[in-house]
């Protein structure tokens, strides 16, 4: 499951490349490198789910509280470097900008004149779980899931403001001995996810962004299988250097069986808020951009250890070319 920390992370470097090198299409365009990086840091304080993994979560007392707030740092650096042709229009990169689960993606991006532009995503991605999320009054030991994720993007269908993407990913974790204490909690599997969206302008510098998207998490354990459906929207509107985006996202989230531990089927609501703020050409430096972000997540669920909160606050500057 996607922790916050991963979330709000996803959140600046998804969304800086629409706001800052759209403006640089044009050089983009033509043969050549084309590339852009982004350093920052934020800071970020809530209450993490039983699941995630972070120091202070490492051994717990009970499964039937919520953990206690904790605040902490989180730098980080994400970028795009690739080749245009500018006879076929083709790009082909290497990117930490496309998926959130991956360390980096291939991406290959081809221009279908009126048809729109479609894109084709590869990556590896690794990340720490717990091996027994469900123990208490000893340290939980770290297991590794690794993940093989490809993703289709096709926007600008037809000509229009449509746009649609289609994801998949293969998990597989290692040492998961809660899956061999309960095999209804096995975590191997697979994840499917597709969504839509339309960008309809309002205005010369304005445009607002609903969308709607759909997750099914098929696992070897039933019990961590689940289905997920969310609705999403996003303003953005610029004035000269200055570029502000807002989006909004609800999401509902049912799994497929009771859970050996909780006796319990496990429900989640899930709330997404998030405010970037992007300027241009600070002292008119040609591609440097600055950044600060504000976002908010909440997942509520029947069964508080699930239960998860996060507010962050993030800045970061950049450079495009």
């Amino acid at each position: 499951m996607r922790s916050l920390k991963g979330w709000t992370i996803l959140l600046i470097i998804m969304l800086f490349p629409v706001l800052v090198l759209a403006g640089q299409s044009q050089e983009k365009d033509k043969n050549g490198f084309f590339g852009s990086i982004l350093l920052g840091g934020g800071v970020a304080a809530g209450k993490p789910s039983g699941l995630e993994v972070v120091d202070d979560n490492r051994k717990i007392h009970t499964l039937n509280e919520r953990a206690e707030h904790q605040t902490r740092t989180i730098p980080f650096i994400s970028g795009e470097f690739g080749y245009g042709f500018a006879s076929t229009g083709t790009k082909i990169s290497l990117s930490k900008q496309k998926s959130e689960k991956s360390f980096a993606d291939l991406v290959v991006e081809q221009p279908l004149k009126s048809l729109g532009t479609v894109r084709a995503i590869f990556g590896y991605g690794r990340q720490d779980v717990w091996a027994d999320p469900y123990i208490t009054d000893v340290k939980r030991q770290e297991a590794n899931e690794d993940s093989f994720n490809v993703e289709l993007e096709w926007e600008e269908i037809a000509g229009t403001g449509l746009a649609a993407t289609f994801k998949f990913s293969t998990i597989e974790v290692d040492q998961d001995l809660i899956g061999k204490r309960y095999k209804d909690l096995k975590r191997d599997g697979e994840i499917m996810a597709t969504g839509i969206g339309y960008v309809f302008p309002v205005g010369k510098n304005q445009m607002i962004i609903p969308g709607f998207d759909f997750e099914v998490e098929d696992l070897d354990g039933k019990s961590n299988s689940s289905i997920k459906a969310g609705i999403s929207a996003a303003h953005i509107i610029g004035f000269g250097k200055l570029n502000f985006m807002t989006s909004l996202a609800i999401g509902r989230r049912e799994f497929d069986k009771t859970h050996p531990v909780f006796h319990k089927t496990r429900k989640e609501m899930q709330y997404e808020f998030s405010h970037l703020v992007t300027y241009s050409r600070p002292f008119d430096l040609k591609g440097f951009f600055l950044q600060g972000l504000l976002a908010y997540s909440r997942v509520d669920a029947n069964l508080d250890f699930f239960t998860q909160d996060e507010l962050m606050v993030g800045a970061g500057i950049g450079y495009a070319f």
